[in-house]
């Protein structure tokens, strides 16, 4: 008794400091501009130090986030090209269209360079979430595929490595229409509309051990292009095209859990109806 009435003379609501509502994550008059963009597929780069903050993707589809193992391609693309880029932009205090080539194929289309509303800058320049290539550029190795980023407009020229994937034979169709029309972590959809053999580039991040691609419902090899994105060749006319996220350890895994789950039940009833037989045998038969 006598040690609580000597506590309280320290410990009570008047020396504590009640937890202000304000958190790291609140939203901010940059983030409320940007969100008024409804359009899937968009990214924002945050030039606040893009790769190893975090709270961008709380709210957005992010060019940049933190991953202590990032995929080694992408961070090949940081270091050789997205770096320099952003640096560049920095430095121009403006957004052109040599100053975004990479940043622009990954669909970059707002970069916030502060909380407020605006220092949101939006990106004209950015490809949107499909397009097609105009031409094709053939390289012999993936050294020469992430230099060639440097040589070429991103929007019209894909690179390929030859030594990878076949090479398509396409041809310029200024008529050409592809756009996203369903997205999803684990599903993208894609309408398309073309009169000749054309290449469609995709901003998204090339993933083999999962991502499977489909051609009006037909399964189709993805092509790498531009070092770390997606492709797919399509012959000429309407198609829709749908990408899964369908990795075979994930649903070899589930299958597995699935049987082992049936068996365990099945060894438990039969535990069960042995104990019940034991017993309806042991009971003595009443006269």
């Amino acid at each position: 008794m006598d040690l609580t009435l000597v506590d309280t003379r320290y410990l009570h609501d008047g020396v504590y400091k009640k937890a202000g509502n304000k958190t790291f994550l609140d939203i901010t008059p940059a983030d409320e501009a940007i969100l008024k963009d409804t359009s899937p597929g968009y990214r924002v780069l945050n030039l606040q130090d893009p790769f190893n903050e975090a709270r961008t993707s709380n709210f957005h589809s992010s060019l940049g986030g933190y991953h202590g193992a990032k995929m080694r391609r992408y961070q090949d693309l940081i270091s050789l090209h997205l770096v320099p880029e952003i640096q560049q932009i920095i430095q121009d205090k403006k957004i052109t269209e040599a100053n975004t080539n990479v940043i622009s194929m990954l669909n970059a289309k707002y970069i916030m360079a502060g909380l407020q509303a605006n220092a949101v800058i939006p990106n004209p320049y950015a490809n949107g979430a499909a397009w097609f290539a105009k031409e094709v550029k053939a390289v012999a190795s993936p050294d020469e595929e992430i230099k060639a980023l440097e040589d070429v407009d991103l929007s019209s020229t894909a690179v390929i490595d030859q030594s990878k994937f076949e090479v398509p034979d396409i041809k310029t169709d200024s008529t050409a229409r592809i756009a996203l029309t369903e997205y999803q972590p684990n599903r993208l959809v894609y309408e398309a509309s073309t009169s000749t053999n054309s290449l469609a580039i995709f901003s998204e991040i090339y993933y083999p051990k999962g991502w499977k691609a489909y051609v009006d419902g037909k399964e189709t090899e993805i092509i790498q292009a531009n070092y770390v994105l997606r492709a797919l060749p399509l012959s000429s006319g309407k198609h829709q095209i749908e990408f899964r996220f369908e990795p075979a350890a994930y649903y070899i895994g589930n299958k597995v859990m699935m049987v082992s789950s049936l068996v365990l039940l099945l060894v438990i009833g039969y535990g069960f109806f042995r104990l019940w037989k034991h017993a309806k045998v042991s009971t003595p038969m009443s006269a």
